[in-house]
């Protein structure tokens, strides 16, 4: 008996499974010649025991795929991990090179059990795949193939097929992006929301791994149309063609990653484009508009990770038409609460926007009217009055009743033209009719000139006022009219709703190139909730303490566009009781050759006037 005879009674006696193989070297390639199969291996592979004479490829055909003959002959590789489609599992195979002539390959253990994932292949409501580390099929279960519509025609066929050979291009690409994201972030289970022949589908991805190492990913497939139907063979083709015809609303579907997978014909006629432009694809890939694309990446990230409906306005241009297009998005759950998708609707909205701003319009001119209508009976007022306090001067000083009574009609008829000045300028603004006219000046003395006029007001009110810099000189372009404005509405705010013996405290500095003015003070301060608010169109402060005075809600508006009249911005931090802290802060800017203005020859010919209509609450 020669030594090959010796070496296999031998290995007989081995209860672990193994192949004994004759390496056949040839000119350009290497074969494999099983001479002997082990009882062990026997049972595996469903083959008799004993001698015979088979290429290695007809007993484990696996390894027919070039990439994994590779690994099989390559005497680099001394263990092997492989899905054996028989045994319907991962199996570690060991090499063991016996002389020049001959190979034993031993099945060792079962990498980990996933026979329970694999046996739901056999229910009908199940559809499943096997892949490799790679993302290359290599097994399904034949409920599998009928869905398929391409040459796929048994489970041996898509075997070494990749996602866009199995699934399509569309498909297969949203297929493929998945598994890698899943490699990447080495998860091991994922959810997510895919379409194929119009027909939705929930995918549930395990990503198989030994230790750290992957080995595949087995998925199992589920029709998503199932929850709240107690029919599982109704088809989400069907359910499609009804959303189509009875519900007149511009439909989309996209998974987690925001990849549209699906939409009706009204989403496609308004986005004027066809199903091949949009399937499959996000919103990097459909547009250019930077602005555009990261705002539905935010509204599909703020859907998916806070589980919550996002609407939003978008403004496009579609064929050379510029649009207004109210996008409205829900996360869409699988039966266990998880998010598998985002459903959208899409409304053009450009005619009711057109028509909004018309009435805006029209509302803004009625109440320009109506202001410029009220000023002109006010002016006449206010003259009439100048004229009896200087022609009567001696009869008021005598008559406290007649001095009490023309006081009292001075103060409200400054405090009825300071609202309709804020009204005009309000909807001059709103209009784009207000004018700004920058000038180059001492911005420092021109805010200090202003601080100690209204400092008399302040201490009237037991309040006091203390004006610092860290610059002494600063010259810049503003719009002294403007920034008057401003500084005198945040004073009188800081005055009217200050404490008893309060304080206002003004500082003026330059960092960064931006000008910045803080007034702070240690009033009633603004209700945490309010603080956002504070700035829009008619917002007041509404709590207890502000009981003494009620404004209009326009001041603070108009303020923050003053300020952005300047390309600069304001900011509040304030805490309820304790006090609050305004910062207007305004790009540096400066002109050449520019006639300089001499802010003290304005205050003193008008400040006087606006500070009694300013302060006329106080």
């Amino acid at each position: 008996m020669d030594i090959h005879n010796k070496y296999v009674n031998f290995i007989k006696n081995i209860p672990v499974p193994f192949l004994y193989c004759r390496i056949v070297k040839r000119q350009e390639d290497i074969e494999y010649r099983v001479e002997y199969i082990s009882k062990g291996m026997g049972k595996v592979l469903q083959l008799e025991e004993g001698i015979c004479d088979k290429n290695i490829l007809d007993v484990l055909p696996v390894f027919k795929s070039k990439k994994y003959f590779k690994e099989l002959f390559s005497n680099e590789v001394d263990c092997i991990k492989r899905y054996i489609p028989t045994l319907k599992n991962w199996i570690n195979i060991k090499k063991q090179i016996i002389g020049d002539s001959y190979i034993i390959l031993y099945f060792g253990k079962i990498v980990f059990d996933y026979r329970q994932i694999i046996d739901s292949f056999d229910k009908k409501e199940k559809v499943a795949y096997i892949k490799d580390e790679e993302g290359i099929y290599i097994d399904c279960s034949e409920n599998l193939i009928p869905i398929l519509n391409n040459n796929i025609k048994t489970t041996k066929d898509i075997f070494g097929k990749n996602d866009i050979e199995v699934w399509g291009e569309n498909t297969g690409k949203l297929f493929r992006d998945d598994y890698r994201g899943g490699v990447s972030s080495k998860k091991r289970f994922l959810q997510n929301l895919f379409e194929y022949e119009e027909t939705f589908f929930m995918v549930e991805k395990y990503f198989l791994y030994d230790e750290d190492e992957l080995l595949g990913t087995i998925g199992i497939i589920d029709n998503i149309i199932y929850s709240g139907y107690s029919n599982r063979n109704y088809n989400s083709k069907d359910l499609m063609k009804m959303i189509e015809h009875s519900i007149p609303e511009n439909m989309f579907y996209k998974d987690v990653y925001g990849n549209y997978i699906g939409f009706n014909s009204g989403f496609l006629n308004l986005a004027c484009m066809n199903k091949e432009e949009l399937l499959g694809k996000n919103s990097y890939k459909i547009s250019e508009e930077e602005a555009l694309i990261n705002k539905i990446f935010e509204s599909d990230k703020g859907v998916v990770e806070n589980k919550k409906v996002v609407t939003f306005e978008l403004n496009v241009s579609i064929n050379d038409e510029n649009k207004c297009i109210e996008i409205t998005k829900r996360p869409f759950f699988d039966s266990y609460g998880s998010v598998i998708g985002i459903i959208g609707t899409a409304r053009d909205i450009s005619r009711r926007k057109r028509l909004e701003e018309e009435m805006d319009k029209t509302r803004m001119e009625f109440f320009a009217n109506l202001s410029h209508e009220l000023r002109t009976p006010i002016n006449l007022i206010s003259s009439s009055l100048q004229v009896i306090e200087k022609k009567e001067a001696d009869l008021i000083e005598s008559n406290d009743t007649l001095k009490r009574n023309l006081g009292i009609i001075k103060q409200n008829g400054n405090r009825i033209l300071r609202l309709v000045n804020n009204v005009i300028d309000f909807t001059k603004m709103q209009s784009g009719y207000l004018d700004f006219k920058p000038e180059e000046s001492d911005i420092i003395a021109f805010i200090e000139e202003i601080c100690m006029s209204v400092a008399d007001f302040a201490s009237q009110n037991n309040i006091q006022l203390t004006f610092d810099t860290e610059i002494e000189e600063f010259s810049m372009l503003f719009d002294s009219e403007k920034l008057e404005r401003i500084i005198l509405n945040l004073l009188s705010n800081g005055i009217k709703y200050n404490k008893k013996d309060g304080k206002i405290n003004i500082f003026l500095y330059v960092k960064d190139n931006v000008f910045n003015m803080k007034i702070s003070d240690s009033g009633i301060g603004i209700p945490k909730e309010k603080i956002d608010k504070i700035f829009n169109r008619f917002e007041q402060i509404d709590n207890e303490l502000s009981y003494r005075v009620k404004g209009s809600g326009i001041g603070l508006s108009l303020v923050k566009s003053l300020v952005e009249l300047h390309e600069g911005s304001i900011s509040l931090k304030s805490q309820l009781g304790i006090g609050s802290e305004f910062i207007v802060s305004l790009p540096v800017r400066s002109e050449n050759n520019i006639e300089k203005y001499n802010h003290k020859r304005e205050i003193s010919n008008e400040l006087s006037k606006k500070l009694e209509i300013e302060f006329s609450d106080l």
